[in-house]
This record gives C-alpha cells, sequence and structure tokens, in this order.
C-alpha cells in the first residue's frame, strides 16, 4: 500500500542521540572562527625596550573558537573587504609583537597562530550579538518510524540533516542540527518529506530556509546525491525493518580497494523496482553499481527525475544472478572479483564482448589496467581490444625511448618527432578513420598497424586534408551556381556570394578576421556573402553571414571585425526582405523593388520613334 501521510509525524525533527557528536569526530567541519577585537597593551617592541618608552599601543586580540586560545596580533589598519565592497580594520598574521606578516580582514581565510586550525577571520562587532557560522555540512542518519501496530514491520527512514558550526563574538561554538528532508521506505514503497526550501533575499542571494514542520509532495525528485556513512544504520536495524532484505548495511560499506561515496537512496530505489539487485551486493559487485549512480547522477537530467527513478539499462534485469545481471558467465565472474575490477574495466569489457571480442583474461585486463586513459572505447567493434592494447603499449615504449636517450634532440632514431604527443586509442581510431576516408587499404596490416603511429597519423592527417580541400572546392562550385540568384544591386551596395574557398580566405586576410576558416559553414547552410561597393566590387567592405534555415544574418562585420554601418544595415534588410519573397526580377534581371545603380543612372533614355 502507497506510504500514508500520517507518517509525517512519525519521522523525528529532531537530530538523534549523539549525531553532531558522531560529525565532530568525523571532522566534517573543519573551519573554525577566529573572532578579533582591538585592545590596548603596553608596547613590548624593540625599539620602546631599547628606549625604555612604557606606553600602550594598539593591538589585536584574536581568539580561536577551535582551541579557545587568545593571541595578541599587530594592528592593520585600512583592510580591504572584497565581499562587502568595504574597508575596515584588520591583524598581520603570524606575528606576534612584530611587523611584517600577512593582512588579514573581516571574512579572510587564516590559520589560527596558536593551534593552526583553519579559520575565518570575523570581527566580533560584526558578529554582534547574533552568531556567525563558520562551516556546515549535510550528514544522512537512519531511523525505524513508529507503526500503530507492534508486529508490522517498521519503515525505515533515512535524514538528511544540515549540521552547522556558528560562533559567537567571544569565541565559543555552538553546533545545530536543521532537518532537510526524508526519505522513507516501506516495503516497495518511498516518500519524500520535505523540511526545506530555497528562498530569495536581496542581501544574502539565495539560501535554504528550514520549515516548522515536514511537508509530503506527490511528486518529488531526489536531491541526496552521495555520501560515506550513515549515522545509526545497523544490520539490526535493517533486520527489524520492512525493507530487511535490501542489504542496505552491506551497500554502505566501505570499498576496501577504492574507497568512495555512496549513494543509498538511488541504491534503495532501484532495490524496490529490481530487488536481484542486493545480490550484486552481497557477492561484492557494489563498486559497479557506485559508477553506474555517479553517472546518472551527474547528468542534468537527473533532477528532473521523478521520485528518484532509475533503471541503469546497461544491467541485464531479466537475470538473478550477479554475473548474468552484469552480463558475465561464472570464469569472467571469477576473474572479476579476484582482480578487483572497477567499472572502467567491467563497461569495456562488456562492451567487447557485445560486438563479439572476448578479450583474454588475465592478459587484456592487466593491459587495460595500465593503459589507464578511457578512450580506449574508440576503438571497440574495429579491432580486437587486447591486440590494440598491446600495439599502444609498445607506441609508448618506442616513443618513451626517444625522449629518454635523445633528450636534447628533435627527432628520435625512427624520424618520428618527439613534441610530447601521446597517440592513444583515440588517436588509433582517427588514423583509421582518415586512412578510410582516403582509401587506403586497411586489410594490408602495415597499413593498420603501422611502425610509429605518430608518423602515420601525421600522413594521413595530410592526405584527409588535401582530399577536404578537393571535396570543398566542388561544393563551393556548385553552392556558388545555387546560390548566385541571390546576388542584389541596390544603390551604391552590391552583394554575392563567395566562389571559392580562396576567395574567402583573401577576404579574411584583406579584413584580418576569420571569415577563411569558414569553408565548412559556407557549404552546410550557412554561406558567406561579400557586401561590395557597386561602383568597386572588387575591394572587400563587409562580410555577411547568413542562415537559411532560420532566414536571418548571423553576422556582418567589416575590417578588424568591425561593425556595420547605417547605410550597409539598411541594405542588409532591404536585401533580406527580397529574398524572403523569393528574389524575384524584372524582365531586364534586375530585382524587383532595388534601388537604380549607378550604371541605371548614366543610362541615356530612348527616344520615342515617331509615327509613321
Amino acid at each position: 500500500m502507497p506510504i500514508s501521510s500520517e507518517i509525517k509525524a512519525r519521522v523525528p525533527r529532531t537530530a538523534p542521540e549523539g549525531l553532531i557528536g558522531w560529525v565532530i569526530n568525523k571532522q566534517f567541519l573543519e573551519r573554525a572562527t577566529l573572532v578579533y577585537k582591538i585592545v590596548w597593551d603596553w608596547d613590548n617592541g624593540l625599539e620602546a625596550m631599547f628606549e625604555q618608552r612604557f606606553i600602550k599601543k594598539k593591538y589585536v586580540e584574536v581568539t580561536c573558537s577551535e582551541c579557545g586560545q587568545s593571541t595578541l596580533l599587530n594592528y592593520a589598519p585600512d583592510v580591504n573587504n572584497s565581499k562587502w565592497g568595504k574597508r575596515t580594520y584588520g591583524f598581520w598574521a603570524h606575528y606576534e609583537h612584530c611587523c611584517g606578516g600577512e593582512k588579514i580582514g573581516d571574512g579572510d581565510e587564516v590559520e589560527c597562530p596558536s593551534c593552526g586550525a583553519h579559520c575565518v577571520a570575523k570581527k566580533a562587532a560584526s558578529i554582534g550579538k547574533g552568531r556567525y557560522v563558520s562551516d556546515e555540512a549535510a550528514v544522512m542518519s537512519a531511523c525505524l518510524t513508529e507503526t500503530t501496530d507492534a508486529s508490522e514491520k517498521r519503515p525505515l527512514a533515512l535524514t538528511a540533516w544540515r549540521i552547522r558550526r556558528a560562533s559567537d563574538r567571544y569565541g565559543y561554538d555552538r553546533y545545530t542540527a536543521e532537518p532537510l528532508d526524508a526519505y522513507v521506505f516501506d516495503g516497495a514503497e518511498a516518500a519524500k518529506l520535505t523540511g526545506s526550501m530555497t528562498q530569495y533575499s536581496g542581501n544574502a542571494g539565495y539560501f535554504t530556509a528550514i520549515k516548522h514542520c515536514w511537508d509530503m509532495p506527490k511528486r518529488w525528485t531526489c536531491d541526496w546525491d552521495s555520501c560515506t556513512e550513515i549515522f545509526g544504520l545497523t544490520p539490526e536495524m535493517i533486520a527489524e525493518s520492512s525493507v530487511e532484505n535490501s542489504k542496505l548495511d552491506e551497500y554502505m560499506q566501505p570499498d576496501p580497494v577504492r574507497g568512495g561515496d555512496k549513494y543509498p537512496i538511488q541504491y534503495m530505489r532501484l532495490w524496490q523496482a529490481h530487488p536481484q539487485v542486493e545480490n550484486i551486493v552481497h557477492q561484492g559487485g557494489a563498486r559497479i553499481l557506485d559508477a553506474l549512480f555517479e553517472k546518472y547522477t551527474s547528468r542534468p537530467a537527473w533532477r528532473e527525475n521523478r521520485e528518484g527513478k532509475l533503471d541503469l539499462p546497461e544491467l541485464n534485469w531479466k537475470e538473478t544472478r550477479p554475473a548474468q545481471i552484469l552480463r558475465l558467465d561464472k570464469e569472467e565472474w571469477r576473474w572479476m572479483r579476484e582482480m578487483n575490477w572497477d567499472a572502467y574495466h567491467w563497461h569495456v569489457f562488456t562492451t567487447a564482448k557485445q560486438v563479439g571480442d572476448r578479450m583474454a583474461l588475465p592478459d587484456d585486463i592487466i593491459l587495460l589496467h595500465q593503459y589507464g586513459a578511457e578512450d580506449i572505447e574508440e576503438i571497440i567493434g574495429r579491432a580486437p581490444v587486447g591486440k590494440c592494447l598491446r600495439y599502444l603499449m609498445k607506441q609508448y615504449e618506442k616513443m618513451g625511448v626517444a625522449m629518454e636517450d635523445y633528450e636534447n634532440d628533435e627527432t628520435d632514431p625512427l624520424g618520428a618527432i618527439w613534441d610530447e604527443r601521446l597517440m592513444g586509442a583515440r588517436e588509433l581510431a582517427d588514423y583509421w578513420r582518415m586512412a578510410e576516408a582516403c582509401g587506403w587499404d586497411l586489410n594490408d596490416q602495415a597499413v593498420k598497424w603501422p611502425k610509429l603511429l605518430i608518423n602515420a597519423h601525421d600522413r594521413a592527417t595530410e592526405a584527409y586534408d588535401l582530399l577536404k580541400k578537393k571535396k570543398q572546392a566542388k561544393l563551393f562550385g556548385k553552392v556558388y551556381k545555387m546560390l548566385s540568384c541571390l546576388t542584389y544591386a541596390s544603390g551604391d551596395i552590391l552583394i554575392r556570394p563567395a566562389k571559392s574557398l580562396k576567395e574567402l580566405k583573401k577576404e579574411g586576410s584583406a579584413l584580418h578576421h576569420c571569415v577563411g576558416t569558414y569553408g565548412e559553414a559556407h557549404i552546410s547552410g550557412k554561406p558567406i556573402f561579400f557586401v561590395r561597393h557597386y561602383a568597386d566590387p572588387e575591394t572587400p567592405w563587409y562580410t555577411l553571414q547568413f542562415d537559411f534555415a532560420q532566414q536571418k544574418v548571423i553576422q556582418n562585420r567589416g575590417k578588424y571585425n568591425c561593425k556595420r554601418t547605417k547605410e550597409v544595415e539598411a541594405f542588409e534588410l532591404e536585401w533580406i526582405e527580397w529574398v524572403k519573397t523569393g528574389a524575384p526580377r524584372n524582365e531586364d534581371g534586375t530585382p524587383v523593388g532595388a534601388k537604380p545603380t549607378p550604371d541605371a543612372k548614366k543610362k541615356p533614355r530612348k527616344k520615342k520613334e515617331s509615327a509613321a
């Protein structure tokens, strides 16, 4: 049955006993407050001692809320407070009764001169009668909710708390625990209780405000991402709850090899949808789940995920055994546990397996671990992963020898120019792509596996760029024929499309802007047009880029990317309206609606023939 709204009264809003002490012992709150104020004390400087002057001097007394020790430091006037844009007094850090050091003002971070704790300097007068929050942390606790029937299993509640460390003007800390949200799990049902809300203040900006009671929205999103531990969670608590088979206590155990964060809310929602996931946890595969949780919760779409639902399509939920859920057989599962695979190893192995590439165990996994980079996915399906790894490791050895033996030489004995480039799987896949485009025979092993990839990659790049330029030249001609009908002259200005890539680069050089690199855009639906003086059509003036899909000008720039004049802007609007109407022309070929050009003005009118 769905969780009743009465659950709001059963989830406590006061922190469980020992929570704050647990947070302090775990050092989740590391930053203390260094409260400072002006005091007067005898001048104990060297100059005063030699001259035997017994006068009082202005000092700053700092008190650390971590150790409680007070220290006198030199007064520093006129310290800039960057947060509020004002100037106030401060002190010289780390130098007692002497000059020098670093100026510290209100809100600056500094170490305590007595115990070395990380502190925030705070002027006592700015704290006043209130308290200054020096640090805060979000932690999670577990408890069982009350039920009306003692024989029933009790729902499990995971509550998120905001723990704050606040200091008064005398340097005494006080810790508070405020409820942010709570997630209640009862069998296959889940509910969220919201205890906080985002508000806005003109002075403080956006901040999280705590509500006076729980709210229970029908549609909710999971605002809690990860944590390392849950306070109060024990195997006995899980056994007494209505989710006794979830293995949440086992899932929250830290990874002995890699450690890392845990995702308790996401795990519980996944367990409610697919109960067999507890087999993966029980058999030691929790790190794979953690990596998948991190992958999906880091995406922006996760914040729109209703009720924290996850499916993890990478896993085979038709199966119940952990190996089969992870798309492994019994032997592969054994190797995974013995070698402590992480999600990277598992993902590469299973992805290659799906395309028929069976990586050799354990050798290929050892090579994969040594390789380290995640770009190996680029070549899966194009060649055996193990063979690619061995090839790339040999390439690294060759380049390593070149760097080690010829540190003062620009070239190695194999002729490769050492420029600290690493040729990895992405570069290998890129080489194959360019080689195919150039018509090279990749069935030839010498072509597919060149002796030195860095040189072969450079040759393929040159050949591919040349091929690309030839294709662009042909396409430029086709585009020009298609766009020539949009040539337009009105008054003293004309506009026409670019004819070639060479002309495009010449335009960029003459006007000192980057239109020379717009070749791809020109042939892809965002062409370049040249705006010229009608009397001087060969001299570059303005360069216009037009978007046919949206029927608008993207940019129109002159020399050194200057903005267009009002005259050019009016001509541009006139031309756009003419294009939108279908680029109509008169019988003599002149554009409909265009102003007379200088040639038309000078052209003599024909005399009327006299009647016979």
